[in-house]
C-alpha cells in the first residue's frame, strides 16, 4: 500500500497485478501501517483523524479510531 497524497488516492500494489486503486477518495490519507490482525491504520489528514480499513476482498470498511478537533484529541 502507498498513499498519494495530492491525488487524495490510496493504492495497492501486487505482483500479479500492479498498482490498482485501494480506496479514491482518500482524504490526504498518509502514514499507513498495518495493525496485528492486518488491518491498514492511516492518518485522515483531511478530516483530521486515524482510521482502521478493515480487511475486505473489495471495498475497504472505514472505522474511525480517533478525532483531533480544536487540538483536543477523542478517542473513539
Amino acid at each position: 500500500m502507498f498513499s498519494d497524497i495530492k491525488g487524495n488516492i490510496i493504492y495497492k500494489w501486487t505482483e500479479g497485478k500492479g498498482k490498482e486503486i485501494y480506496l479514491n477518495p482518500s482524504d490526504s490519507t498518509n502514514g499507513l501501517t498495518y495493525d496485528l490482525n492486518g488491518n491498514l491504520i492511516a492518518g485522515q489528514m483531511g478530516k483530521r483523524r486515524i482510521v482502521r480499513f478493515e480487511r475486505m476482498e473489495h471495498k475497504p470498511h472505514l472505522q474511525i479510531i480517533m478525532k483531533v478537533r480544536n487540538l483536543i484529541v477523542q478517542m473513539i
